[in-house]
């Protein structure tokens, strides 16, 4: 796949998705992002990040415990040692992953 293509794409998603408020403010808070990486870390945590669905063991026993507890959302992607949590087409917010799980693969840095 070209760069062309991966922008593209990028592009595509990036209008597909909507950032709620409360989404937006806990990306800038939780991460320390500006306000115009918002939207490109949260098309690649989408498109990189690993599926709560796809996960196994302790990592997956949390993220159904969140799903549990928060609301049966319809994604949860673990990105970069966070958790992105997405509702239908609308980015809602982002949790940062407990200590003991940044060094399992799913948890790592991207």
């Amino acid at each position: 796949m070209g760069d062309a293509a991966i922008l593209e794409m990028e592009a595509d998603l990036s209008e597909a998705i909507r950032v709620s408020d409360h989404g937006m403010k806990r990306v800038r808070q939780r991460l320390g992002l500006q306000k115009a990486a918002v939207e490109k870390e949260i098309v690649r945590a989408l498109q990189k990040g690993t599926a709560r669905t796809d996960l196994s063991g302790r990592m997956r026993r949390v993220l159904d415990a969140m799903f549990h507890k928060y609301g049966h959302y319809g994604d949860y992607r673990v990105y970069r040692g966070c958790v992105f949590v997405f509702k239908d087409e609308v980015f809602v917010t982002v949790i940062p992953l407990s200590n003991g799980l940044h060094n399992t693969k799913a948890g790592g840095r991207g």
